[in-house]
């Protein structure tokens, strides 16, 4: 979980923004997510349950990344662009299986 305490958050954020002024593609975030993993592997130990810590967090940093960044933008861009199927739509879920079982796709 990313949502760390603020006094811990006024320590690392000035590192954290110093660091992201200076790289300029998507290498260098790979690179640098990277060797942060490395790093922490290197200061635990090359153990199971570090390595899976690590993979843990990458994941979960993922599904939280797109829970609260990109989920939002592409309900924003639905509702620009409109659905491609029924699907997309799944807060209408009953309607649609309805539409699919009279279409006799079932």
């Amino acid at each position: 979980m990313p949502y760390i305490k603020q006094e811990e958050r006024t320590e690392l954020d000035p590192i954290i923004d110093s660091l992201s002024e200076k790289f300029t593609h998507v290498g260098q975030l790979n690179y640098i997510i990277t060797r942060i993993c490395h790093n922490w592997i290197l200061k635990f130990g090359k153990r199971y349950a570090h390595l899976n810590a690590v993979v843990g967090v990458l994941s979960c940093v993922t599904h939280e990344f797109n829970r609260i960044v990109i989920a939002p933008y592409e309900d924003e861009k639905i509702g620009e662009n409109g659905p491609i199927t029924e699907l997309d739509m799944l807060s209408d879920w009953e309607a649609m299986c309805d539409r699919v079982e009279k279409r006799g796709l079932s």
